[in-house]
């Protein structure tokens, strides 16, 4: 039984981490397609 509970701490950890990790990349991405569309519109602007 203590080993099924540490798995399971472990897993959750891990996916603690994945989900930061899938936000972090969501943001990033975010970002890149913001400065993309500023400078297009900077761009057509000019």
């Amino acid at each position: 039984m203590a080993g099924n509970t540490f798995i399971s701490k472990d897993l959750s950890k891990r996916g603690r981490l994945t989900l930061k990790g899938i936000i972090l990349l969501f943001i990033i991405l975010a970002s890149f397609s913001f400065q993309e569309t500023l400078a297009e519109g900077t761009t057509e602007t000019y």
